[in-house]
C-alpha cells in the first residue's frame, strides 16, 4: 500500500488514472480466465483428499486454456474501443492483461486454501511483491514512464506463480503428477458456469465505475477516484481471507448438520461486522488526514469519495461470507442472479449519477449495488432469508 501511494505521488492523477483504467478494463475480461472454478477446487479438494494431483491439475489445464482465450480477446477489444487520447493506454492494457494470465495459472494457492495452509500463499505473496515493489521504487527513482509500472504489476504475478510452484514442489511432490480428467473438466464447468457469469457481474459493479468514469470525464477523474478507492479496497482482503480460510470448516459443518453450519456462518459474519464498524469510525475521523497524508494535495479531491465508498466494505464482507454458504449448497445460478441483479444497478446508477456528481456519484452507486446484492437480495428470495436474518442479526452484534 505504501508503494502504491508513492506509485500515485509520482503519476500524478492523470497518468495513475490511466493505469487504474488499464486494470479496471482487463478486470472485466478476467473471471473468463478463472473460469469461476476457485470456489469449485477448493470443494473439490476437501471431499477428494487423495486425489489432489488429479483435481489440480485438470483446473491447471482449464484455466490456462481460459486465461489464453482472454489475453487474445483484451488485446482486440483495446486495440478497437481504447480511447486514443493517451497512447500508452493500449500498451497498459497488453501488460496488466499479461499479469492476468500468470494468476489463472495459480492453482497451487487453491490447493492451500483447501488444506488451511494459507501461510504458504501468504509466503509466495509476500516475496513477490518485495520485489515488484523495490521495482517500483527503482523506477520512480529514474522517472520511468506510466508503462514500466504496468510491467512491474505482471512481475509481480510471475514471481507469485512461480513461489507457489516451487513451495507446492517442496511440500506435495512433482508437478509432472499432476494430470487430466476430461470427466471431471465437465463436471467442474457444468459447475461453475454460473460462477463464470456472477464473477463477471461482481467485476462489473466492483470495476465498471473506473471505466466509465474515463470514457465520460477523463483519466485525472480516474486518478482522484481510484486514490479513495485504494484506501478503501486494502480494508477488503480481511473478510476475503476469514472467508477463505474458514470455508473448509463451514463444508465439514454441512456434514455435522443445517444448524453448526449457520451457526458458524453467523459468528463469521458478526466478526465481519465488528471489523467494518472500527474502519468506519478510523474512516470518518480521520480520512481528511487520511488522504492527505497518504497522497497529498493534488487528491484531496478524494476524501468526500473515500467516506461514502467505505460504506461498502460491510457489504462486501457479507457477499464473500454468503457467496461461501451458495457455493456449499451449489445454488451456483442463484449466485448468478444476486450479482447480475447488483452488475447491472451498478451500470444504472453510474450513467445517471457520474454526469451529474463525478467520482462522488460513482462512489454512491458502487455501495447501492453492494448493499441490494450483498443484503437485500437475501430477503426477496425463500431459500436465502434465513440468511438475511443472520445479516440483520450481525449488523446488531448478535451471534448465535
Amino acid at each position: 500500500m505504501v508503494v502504491g501511494i508513492y506509485v500515485a505521488r509520482y503519476l500524478g492523477p492523470k497518468r495513475f488514472g490511466s493505469l487504474n483504467f488499464a486494470a479496471s478494463f482487463v478486470a472485466l475480461f478476467a473471471p473468463l480466465a478463472q473460469l469461476g472454478l476457485d470456489g469449485i477446487v477448493v470443494r473439490e479438494l476437501v471431499n477428494r483428499p487423495k486425489e489432489h494431483d488429479l483435481v489440480l491439475g485438470t483446473a491447471l489445464w482449464l484455466r490456462a486454456a481460459g486465461a489464453f482465450f482472454v489475453v487474445t480477446v483484451v488485446g482486440l477489444v483495446a486495440w478497437l474501443i481504447v480511447p486514443g487520447n493517451y497512447g500508452y493506454e493500449f500498451a497498459l492494457v497488453c501488460w496488466v492483461s499479461l499479469g492476468v494470465f500468470f494468476d489463472a495459472l495459480g492453482v497451487f494457492d487453491l490447493y492451500n486454501q483447501a488444506a488451511v495452509k494459507m501461510k504458504y500463499s501468504s509466503v509466495s505473496s509476500v516475496i513477490a511483491c518485495v520485489v515488484s515493489s523495490c521495482l517500483k521504487i527503482y523506477l520512480i527513482f529514474v522517472s520511468a514512464g506510466v508503462v514500466w509500472f504496468a510491467i512491474a504489476d505482471a512481475i509481480y504475478r510471475f514471481i507469485r506463480l512461480l513461489s507457489l510452484g516451487l513451495i507446492y514442489r517442496l511440500f506435495r511432490g512433482l508437478l509432472n503428477r499432476l494430470t487430466f480428467s476430461a470427466t471431471l473438466a465437465l463436471d467442474m464447468l457444468s459447475d461453475s458456469w454460473p460462477l463464470v457469469l456472477s464473477s463477471v457481474a461482481v467485476v462489473i459493479y466492483m470495476k465498471i465505475d473506473q471505466v466509465m468514469l474515463r470514457y465520460m470525464l477523463g483519466p485525472a477523474e480516474v486518478g482522484i477516484y481510484a486514490a479513495a478507492v485504494k484506501i478503501s479496497e486494502v480494508w477488503y482482503f480481511i473478510p476475503v481471507l476469514l472467508s477463505q480460510s474458514l470455508f473448509p470448516a463451514i463444508v465439514s459443518a454441512k456434514k455435522i448438520g443445517e444448524d453448526e453450519c449457520r451457526s458458524r456462518i453467523n459468528r463469521l459474519l458478526v466478526s465481519v461486522v465488528v471489523f467494518s464498524y472500527m474502519v468506519f469510525v478510523i474512516v470518518f475521523l480521520f480520512g481528511d488526514e487520511i488522504m492527505f497524508f497518504a497522497f497529498g494535495g493534488e487528491y484531496l479531491g478524494a476524501v468526500a469519495i473515500l467516506r461514502i465508498h467505505i460504506i461498502a466494505l460491510i457489504f462486501v464482507g457479507f457477499g464473500v461470507v454468503s457467496g461461501k454458504w451458495l457455493l456449499v449448497e451449489n445454488y451456483t445460478r442463484l449466485a448468478f442472479w444476486r450479482t447480475f441483479t447488483g452488475g447491472v444497478l451498478n451500470v444504472v446508477a453510474n450513467l445517471f449519477l457520474i454526469p451529474l456528481y463525478g467520482g462522488v456519484g460513482a462512489a454512491w452507486a458502487t455501495v447501492v449495488s453492494y448493499a441490494v446484492a450483498a443484503y437485500l437480495f437475501d430477503a426477496m428470495v425463500s431459500s436465502m432469508r434465513w440468511m438475511f436474518v443472520s445479516k440483520t442479526r450481525s449488523l446488531l452484534l448478535m451471534a448465535r
